[in-house]
């Protein structure tokens, strides 16, 4: 029971930090208080796992207070210097949704409550889950900090740990177990269902800013909520869904900021972005995206290439190139490679010999875009508008959607054309990530459809509720 009611305090307190650090930079209020929570948890929770690493660099030890002292100067600073912001988010205003849209809301809490119910009945139990990140935040736990040789020793004495991920939910666990000062591998899960939770707040909000209908955006969070895939990796402890989360909360509010130049998206784009890349090494080819999308954008539109847009875009991606920078550098001084794609497998010769793969790879997608069990209809929806609405899919704002999601997969067949042998090896590979990697896109996709349809007659009628 203590565990419990200190588990509450500890998502209270995560999100509380996440919520004034959005207070902090949202001076123009943008962002309205449901936005806020949702967005409050990942963010706190991302940010405290940066703070902890840089606190391990420098030698200093994981306790409580120490880790919380500069978010209490954070929250005192906004309680004396910002009250009105503070007072403004704290304000808000419920309206009463129609029969149909309580009827989608309560499936939506069923589908939420019932994620919480799967993913604390059991322990952390998937094999990944225990061998590369639990194994991890027990480690640091126990060391009280990140230990010089802590990477090390993890590649040494531990098979398949893949110590050259980056440590977000390592350290995040580590964060629980420190707040609560015990391990628990029932109630430290809770991380994947509140960033779940989480996610569909903001998910929602983003589409109702598109959509203009709370109604449309309920549906299609629900179409989301719903899918099995995405249902099921908030549960097991794995980090798929949650860099799938990052990666489209990063990319969901560049778009934001390209329809409407809110400096505020362009903002919590950057946080999510970071995130995206601490979360996973496949979050550097992800955030790639992002940035080819942000090119393509300047490209397109001289209007916007001004001063005033210029200075954050180029303070935006300079962070991006600085972190990645930083963290490649740190890894390569210790020695630390890739076990699934080291970067030793790039070249042109292997490029030419393993185009015989793509028809292989090819099969694979189509297990997946036409599997019913996992993923409903969803792919065969995006696919029936993708053909028969192919030159919308390629115009105005529209093409910044349709670009990333043809890219996601122009990606993950690079990294499968160049996943190295034997044979057997690249089929298990194969076989075993792209129905997680398809994760990483489902969102997008989910709000491309949206997007899509929103001026259909069918999204009218629903714009009207």
């Amino acid at each position: 029971m203590k565990d419990l009611i200190y588990t509450f305090l500890w998502v209270f307190i995560t999100a509380f930090i996440g919520f004034n650090i959005i207070v902090f930079f949202d001076r123009k209020k943008i962002i309205t208080l449901f936005e806020a929570i949702g967005l409050s948890f990942p963010l706190g929770i991302g940010m405290i796992s940066l703070e902890m690493f840089i606190m391990g660099l420098l030698g200093m030890q994981f306790k409580r207070g120490l880790i919380l002292i500069p978010w209490i100067v954070l929250i005192v600073h906004n309680l004396i210097f910002l009250r009105p912001y503070f007072k403004y988010r704290l304000s808000f205003k419920i309206n009463s949704l129609s029969r149909v849209g309580k009827i989608i809301f309560s499936f939506i809490c069923f589908e939420v409550i019932y994620t919480f119910f799967r993913a604390l009945i059991k322990p952390i139990e998937s094999y990944d889950s225990v061998a590369i990140y639990a194994l991890k935040s027990k480690m640091l736990y126990l060391a009280g900090t990140l230990p010089q040789n802590f990477f090390t020793k993890v590649a040494n004495n531990f098979q398949g740990a893949h110590p050259d991920y980056p440590l977000l939910i390592p350290i995040a666990e580590t964060w629980f177990y420190t707040f609560i000062n015990n391990f628990n591998d029932f109630l430290v899960k809770s991380i994947f269902p509140v960033y779940f939770l989480s996610f569909v707040i903001v998910f929602y909000f983003i589409l109702k800013r598109i959509l203009g209908s709370r109604f449309g955006a309920l549906l299609f969070t629900f179409v989301l909520v719903s899918i099995k895939q995405f249902n099921d990796y908030a549960t097991i402890g794995m980090l798929d869904l949650l860099l799938g989360i990052n990666f489209s909360i990063a990319f969901l509010y560049l778009f934001l900021w390209i329809l409407n130049n809110k400096s505020i998206f362009l903002t919590l784009s950057l946080f999510f972005s970071i995130l995206t890349l601490w979360t996973k090494n496949e979050g550097l080819m992800l955030i790639a995206i992002n940035l080819t999308i942000l090119f393509l954008f300047l490209l397109k539109n001289r209007v916007r290439r001004t001063k005033e847009t210029l200075i954050p875009v180029f303070v935006y991606v300079l962070i991006i190139v600085v972190i990645v920078l930083s963290w490649s550098g740190y890894k390569s001084c210790l020695g630390l490679v890739s076990d699934n794609f080291p970067l030793s497998s790039i070249s042109f010769k292997t490029l030419i010999s393993n185009f015989r793969r793509l028809p292989l790879i090819a099969y694979e997608y189509q297990k997946q875009l036409f599997g019913f069990k996992q993923w409903n209809i969803m792919w065969i929806v995006a696919l029936a508008l993708f053909i028969t609405r192919f030159k919308k899919s390629i115009v105005q704002k529209t093409v910044y959607l349709t670009f990333n999601i043809i890219l996601f997969f122009i990606g993950c067949t690079i990294v499968y054309i160049f996943v190295p042998e034997p044979s057997d090896y690249f089929f298990y590979f194969l076989n075993r990530t792209f129905s997680r990697f398809l994760l990483h896109i489902l969102p997008i996709c989910i709000f491309w459809i949206a997007y899509m349809t929103k001026e259909d007659n069918i999204t009218t009628c629903l714009n009207n509720e």
